[in-house]
């Protein structure tokens, strides 16, 4: 369970790095308003991961299916940036897709870079 858990931390880690570049980089290229967009959807992408994380280290513990949880987060954020006009939701989509960078670049850095 430790590797399991420095996997999460750096993980965690590098998903949070990646999301602030981009929303730097969204804030420079775009506008502010974009660039908060996307950091709602990126906070939301990085508490789906938390979350998920968390339920498989309850793997074998618990027996109880959690998802419910999760998928009430993604959809509050998605209907919640439909919703208001001063978000916009292709941000807030890709934001939160952004998690999913941190968990490519690892499975590639496992397969191909690592001794």
């Amino acid at each position: 369970m430790e590797e399991y858990y420095r996997f999460q931390n750096q993980l965690l880690i590098v998903a949070v790095a990646i999301s602030a570049t981009a929303c730097l980089g969204i804030w420079l290229k775009f506008s502010a308003m974009t660039a908060l967009s996307y950091g709602i959807g990126a906070s939301a992408g990085l508490t789906y991961l938390r979350m998920l994380s968390r339920n498989v280290a309850q793997i074998g513990i618990e027996s109880r299916d959690s998802s419910g949880g999760r998928l009430a987060l993604v959809a509050l954020v998605f209907l919640v940036s439909l919703k208001l006009d001063q978000v916009e939701f292709l941000p807030v989509f890709f934001g939160f897709l952004t998690h999913k960078l941190a968990l490519v670049g690892h499975t590639f850095w496992s397969a191909f870079l690592r001794d």
